[in-house]
């Protein structure tokens, strides 16, 4: 979202762009934080929880996805988009990532075909 103001040049009236000021907060550390105002998605990308996020202040086009250690400080915000999205990826907290390898492999293939015997339907008449 933009700002105009308008000046009288020499050869009429022109309108300047300016930006609307983006609202920041300042972290303990004295970083600076942009505020987030909705997560619209959650994703998992090479393992690893992602965000995508809306920003205050930004539009659509600026959205992006961030990682979740980025988003510390808007649990709020997370966990109310699990409560809309609730099938939405999500971490296990507590659990160790070699044990959720260890829990969620692919079914191993001997256990998925089936035998000759049972491929076909038999009837006896």
């Amino acid at each position: 979202m933009s700002v105009a103001r308008l000046a009288w040049l020499e050869h009429g009236w022109v309108v300047f762009e300016l930006e609307k000021p983006r609202p920041v907060v300042v972290t303990q550390k004295g970083e600076e934080e942009f505020k987030v105002e909705q997560v619209v998605d959650a994703c998992l990308k090479c393992g690893k929880l992602e965000f995508l996020v809306l920003w205050e202040g930004y539009g659509d086009k600026d959205r992006i996805r961030e990682p979740e250690a980025h988003l510390d400080n808007s649990c709020n915000i997370v966990c109310k988009s699990y409560s809309k999205n609730p099938l939405a990826p999500r971490k296990l907290r507590g659990m160790d990532s070699n044990l959720f390898k260890i829990l969620f492999q692919p079914i191993p293939k001997n256990l998925t075909t089936t035998s000759g015997t049972w491929s076909r339907l038999e009837v006896e008449l």
